[in-house]
């Protein structure tokens, strides 16, 4: 699937957790406001804030982020 389902279903609870590295806007703004709004968590892969324009993108249910942050920046 794409981005923004894959990113959806970490909202919904199907997956804990997202990565995509290099997405477009069109790809994960949306959803990455719907995440987010379901009490999720979306930062850049390390950690800085996510905007529509992030080169990175780590979409979370939030309960794993910041572990899930972790491991991608060791």
């Amino acid at each position: 699937g794409c981005c923004t389902m894959s990113m959806l279903r970490g909202a919904t609870g199907e997956l804990d957790g997202y990565v995509m590295p290099g997405p477009m806007p069109e790809d994960h703004a949306a959803a990455g406001l719907i995440v987010e709004n379901a009490g999720g968590r979306v930062t850049e892969i390390d950690g800085s804030p996510w905007s529509p324009f992030s080169t990175t993108v780590v979409a979370t249910n939030g309960l794993i982020h910041d572990q899930l942050l972790e491991v991608l920046n060791r």
